[in-house]
């Protein structure tokens, strides 16, 4: 047998079963994106994936099992309007024990995002001897934001627990790594990289011709985050210097109205600033593919997808130094500034505008390959076999 063939034949034997309480649903398509194509990356692998989301929310009348099958990753979601800490226990319990009796039994849990109610059941689960693996996305974490710390006392020292059973913690950035074993979460650590999508890749796409230089941001629009209102500033005072350039600025979010208000309250004009909306991943390829380079000034991230994304089409960037992101962008790819540096921010949005077209596109792309599907499913399958 060839090697290619045992190691197909060692994956067929992985039935690994996600536990999130971050996935996309029917009234968000993008939230949690991330977790499903950690799972889709270890289906290419020749792996049986199968996810478990709850979600909560007064739009039910009666608690609804959803089933579905996308790019070989068996999705079961349950819409519930049951809140309260009890009663979603009893629900992931209860959706566990229908998975099991339709599906299969897992032997390797991958929880994404560590939350008490997912971290009991995989504990539980681990008493029959079934290893269970932490991917931890949560910048509650990081001290700049420090939604951790407005947890309970009784809350903080179970999450520890379950933490130190794990088998493995694996941050999305090295950054978020020190924040977690800096309040005490003692564990073994690896980094795990988030995915981007294949067409990410594409190297033979046609652009659109444009008379003006194009800067991209895409944001989730919450302010306090992203620091939208602050790019905003810093264009418009670019604009009093040049007007050859537009800023596009993809997504939506709670923040969204506000930021458009205060954009044209600055006299923006959208000849200069575009609010595009909400977008599905290939239409912001597209917008990445037919933009000459990207901007992140938020004050606080973990190792944002965006970055991954701009990377394998090859963009130089110009961001905050803030979290994982040092880990992604050297000099080859564009700048770091310090969060919000509005002064810094302009000054390399000048430097680019004239610039950018200095930046080797192939060696940004080289620095994007790790977040590929293949790179980041092979990791996860060979942590996995590592424990049986």
């Amino acid at each position: 047998m060839s090697k290619n063939s045992q190691l197909s034949t060692l994956n067929s034997q992985l039935k690994v079963l996600f536990l999130t309480p971050w996935y996309p649903h029917r009234y968000d398509a993008m939230a949690g994106l991330f977790v499903r194509k950690h799972a889709q990356a270890v289906a290419r692998q020749g792996v049986d994936v199968g996810v478990l989301y709850l979600h909560i929310t007064d739009q039910v009348a009666k608690d609804e099992f959803v089933e579905t099958e996308i790019d070989g990753v068996k999705e079961l979601i349950l819409y519930s309007n049951n809140g309260g800490f009890k009663k979603e226990l009893s629900l992931v319990f209860k959706m566990y024990k229908y998975w099991e009796k339709k599906y299969w039994k897992p032997n390797v849990i991958h929880v994404q995002v560590l939350t008490i109610k997912w971290g009991i059941l995989a504990s539980f689960l681990s008493l029959s001897n079934i290893p269970y693996f932490i991917t931890e996305h949560w910048s509650g974490y990081l001290p700049e934001n420090g939604d951790i710390q407005k947890k309970s006392i009784f809350y903080r020292l179970i999450m520890k627990y379950i933490a130190y059973n794990a088998k493995l913690i694996m941050p999305v950035s090295n950054h978020l790594m020190a924040a977690m074993q800096n309040l005490g979460i003692r564990a073994k650590f690896m980094k795990l990289n988030n995915v981007v999508d294949d067409f990410f890749y594409d190297k033979c796409i046609s652009k659109e011709m444009r008379t003006k230089k194009r800067i991209l941001h895409v944001s989730c629009f919450s302010d306090h985050v992203k620091n939208i209102k602050g790019q905003l500033r810093v264009v418009k005072k670019i604009s009093k210097i040049r007007r050859d350039f537009e800023y596009v600025i993809v997504g939506t979010g709670i923040d969204f109205d506000e930021c458009v208000n205060y954009a044209w309250e600055l006299g923006l004009s959208s000849d200069i600033v575009k609010f595009v909306g909400e977008q599905t991943p290939l239409q912001v390829y597209n917008w990445m593919v037919n933009s000459d380079f990207f901007v992140l000034f938020s004050n606080y991230e973990n190792a944002p997808v965006v970055i991954s994304e701009a990377l394998a089409v090859g963009l130089p960037i110009v961001s905050s130094n803030v979290g994982g992101i040092s880990e992604m962008i050297n000099e080859e790819i564009g700048f770091l500034i310090d969060r919000k540096d509005e002064k810094a921010l302009k000054e390399k949005i000048l430097y680019l505008l004239d610039n950018f077209q200095k930046y080797d596109i192939e060696k940004i792309r080289n620095n994007g390959l790790k977040y590929s599907f293949d790179r980041v499913g092979h990791q996860l399958v060979e942590i996995y076999r590592s424990q049986l």
